[in-house]
């Protein structure tokens, strides 16, 4: 469950005060890892209380109610520090990422100039295209935040924005920021959120991140199955408590296990993906028999028996979503038959009536240029609301006039 700053109840001004002044902060990292890839491409960073202060909660070191100065350098200390302790891996493994994350509050007292992060990336001696800085979706200085963007761009650094929600505007912050990298959270994937409507935002994000160029990573990935889900929804870079538990390993064993781990989950994705498309061929092989099968009697009736013809297609077919026929210009003869709509006004929302032009429309052109069908992307249905797709195919009646027959299913796999 994501929490904000807000719901640290007390924040202990003197005591965040004090870990500045010792620099009490213990720097984690968590692996980022690339699945296809066999590989873990970068860490994120996450800053601690240490010491006497460990614990305090971990976000007071980064509350928005911190005055302006302590905010700051505690962002400056725990940036510093995570700088500081990547510096080996950096120099030993060339290409590692470092996921740095900034505190938002920051930016609103800071200004552009007074940025410290090129003077810290200099003193650690860290190659800026090395570092991914990361802040939330949500931009409440919006303007401010983009100046910054602007500043870590010329530097090399690259951007990312960290924990979007299935909630948040990150359309709006994709467009407006341009992030290499995108981070989801749980409300994508977790096991207990709605799977019909998160799986549809993750498919909007993934195009509208792969449009800016860049590249979504799940985030929070705790069991093998949410692993394998991401994978299946096309998320290959992930990181998340699965990747980092093992109880059974000892030190020095944790690397060999998680290329264990992921070597294993890679396996098991691909036995799924192999299912996936079996099942996939074997439901458009069954599709394309019934479309044929429709076509072969349509080939005998008359235009004006079309109607007739497509409802006891149906009567037939009750996992049929609906069906027309247009004629050679591309226009519809029939209306648009259907078993189930989730509205009264759904044929109206669709505007595929008798007379409708399609003759524009990709499944009538591709047919024009030769092909004996076509089958459209995925869309989600009107009729009955699950994923669908929209088959055509040209026949031909018994006076030899050219039709195309039009034949919504549930997309199969």
């Amino acid at each position: 469950m994501k929490q904000s700053m807000k719901s640290c109840e007390f924040v202990d001004e003197a005591a965040v005060r004090a870990i500045l002044a010792q620099k009490q902060v213990s720097t984690f990292f968590q692996p980022v890892v690339s699945i296809p890839a066999k590989s873990v491409i970068g860490f994120e960073t996450f800053s601690r209380p240490a010491g006497e202060s460990c614990s305090l909660d971990p976000r007071a070191l980064f509350h928005e109610d911190l005055e302006p100065d302590l905010m700051i350098k505690m962002d400056m200390l725990c940036r510093g520090m995570a700088l500081k302790r990547f510096k080996p891996f950096h120099d030993d493994h060339d290409g590692l990422l470092l996921f740095l994350k900034v505190n938002p509050e920051v930016f609103r007292h800071l200004e552009v100039a007074r940025s410290a992060l090129p003077r810290q990336l200099e003193e650690a001696g860290i190659t800026p295209e090395r570092v991914v800085i990361e802040f939330p979706p949500r931009l409440p200085y919006a303007d401010r935040v983009l100046q910054f963007v602007a500043l870590y761009r010329d530097l090399g650094v690259r951007i990312g924005l960290d924990g979007c929600s299935a909630t948040d505007a990150y359309t709006n912050a994709v467009n407006r920021v341009g992030p290499e990298f995108a981070k989801v959270d749980r409300t994508f994937f977790g096991e207990g959120e709605r799977q019909d409507h998160s799986s549809r935002c993750l498919e909007t994000l993934l195009a509208v991140v792969d449009r800016a160029g860049g590249k979504v990573i799940g985030q929070g990935v705790e069991s093998e199955e949410e692993s394998i889900r991401l994978l299946s929804a096309g998320v290959h870079l992930q990181q998340g408590y699965y990747y980092t538990k093992d109880e059974n390993a000892v030190s020095g064993e944790q690397a060999a296990r998680l290329m264990e781990k992921i070597d294993r989950v890679n396996r098991k994705y691909k036995g799924v993906k192999k299912e996936f498309v079996r099942r996939k061929k074997e439901g458009f092989v069954e599709t394309f028999r019934s479309v044929n099968s429709a076509c072969s009697k349509l080939e005998n009736l008359c235009e004006d028996e079309f109607e007739a013809g497509c409802k006891a297609l149906l009567a037939r077919r009750p996992e049929v979503l609906s069906v027309f026929i247009l004629n050679a210009d591309g226009v519809q003869v029939t209306g648009r038959i259907h078993t189930n709509a989730r509205s009264p006004r759904s044929d109206t929302l669709l505007g595929t009536w008798k007379g409708t032009d399609h003759s524009a429309q990709d499944y009538v052109l591709y047919l024009e240029m030769g092909y004996q069908k076509f089958v459209t992307k995925p869309f989600v249905s009107a009729y009955g609301g699950q994923t669908a797709c929209l088959i055509t195919k040209p026949f031909y009646d018994h006076l030899g006039d050219r039709y195309t027959f039009c034949l919504e299913m549930p997309y199969p796999g």
